[in-house]
């Protein structure tokens, strides 16, 4: 229903929104990790809920793109807290902070997602016999489908396993690299 898509997407926006200033509470809850992780599994059970709801559950589907968005949200508000951690590990690991490099590296990582997100569907649409303002046959059906659902709950899976199996700064351990640099830095300024 192509009257529904202007919905679709602005649930979505709406419910990220609302996700963002949950996470002060979150992290107190769950601390940086945990807050993550949340984020990630909520956005992840989103995206399995669509892919499983029939195509004619006008409903259901907006409540699934709700708690997709939700739990992106959760994740955009959390993001800005974690980025810094690995500032300072380089810093304790160096004596040098990369902060520049690593906001850098953050905003390549986000302009790459979007030359991927808005040439991979146009991609799929055209190999699949996408036209506009028609019905749509079989193979571009599932393709849609799949690129709304799978493929986001697919990047989900893998960022829970990478950053569950692999990341290991939590708020102990960055609460004692912040202390050994101060005392690194004031052994350096009483020189």
């Amino acid at each position: 229903r192509p009257n529904m898509l202007s919905w679709f997407s602005m649930i979505m926006m709406l419910f990220s929104v609302l996700g963002v200033p949950c996470v002060p509470f979150l992290t107190k809850l769950l601390h940086k990790k945990g807050t993550v992780m949340f984020g990630l599994a909520v956005a992840g059970i989103g995206c399995l809920m669509l892919y499983l709801m029939p195509t004619d559950a006008i409903t259901g589907m907006m409540i699934s793109r709700a708690i997709t968005g939700y739990g992106y949200g959760v994740l955009m508000g959390i993001l800005w807290a974690v980025i810094t951690d690995p500032v300072e590990y380089a810093d304790w690991k160096t004596g040098k902070r990369y902060t520049a490099i690593v906001m850098t590296l953050v905003g390549l990582g986000i302009k790459f997602s979007m030359i991927v997100g808005g040439t991979l569907p146009n991609m799929v649409l055209e190999a699949t016999g996408y036209v506009a303002n028609q019905a749509q046959n079989e193979a571009t059906l599932t393709a849609i489908r799949a690129m709304t659902s799978l493929l986001p709950l697919g990047a989900v899976v893998m960022a829970m396993v990478v950053y569950g199996l692999f990341y290991h700064l939590n708020e102990e351990k960055i609460r004692q690299i912040q202390e050994e640099i101060a005392q690194r830095n004031a052994q350096s300024a009483a020189k």
